[in-house]
């Protein structure tokens, strides 16, 4: 395995939270943080013929939560915001008609944990 690949994923418990083949034994940390990543294509330069190097695909940042002898589990860190919401409410003959007493308002979108990208087993972590 390459160096700069610190483990892979052995298990994936749902579309946030990886299981991982590393753990205390190999000195993780509960809060430390990775870059779970999956290998794509070989990429060639196309005037040389060099291979260059297999392409790294960003599934998430992830964040150790529990930590065992020999494996961790890891849960995206990243945050997606919902869109806001603008409300407008008329009163009286302005719910009828376009003029009169009307409430404007804006409901703020809510943060939510950002889904990792089609998280696989085999995948490999990095540090962050």
């Amino acid at each position: 395995m390459n160096p700069r690949y610190l483990g892979k994923v052995v298990s994936v418990v749902n579309d946030t939270t990886v299981v991982v083949n590393i753990g205390a034994d190999h000195s993780i940390r509960t809060g430390q943080t990775f870059v779970v990543i999956g290998l794509g294509e070989t990429i060639t330069d196309p005037d040389t013929g060099e291979v260059l190097e297999q392409l790294e695909l960003v599934r998430g940042r992830v964040e150790a939560t529990h930590v065992q002898q020999k494996i961790s589990t890891l849960t995206s860190i990243d945050v997606q915001r919902d869109p806001d919401i603008k409300e407008i409410k008329r009163s009286g003959h302005a719910a009828l008609y376009s003029f009169g007493p009307t409430t404007e308002s804006v409901r703020m979108g809510l943060d939510r944990t950002k889904p990792l990208i089609s998280p696989r087993v085999g995948d490999y972590v990095i540090e962050d």
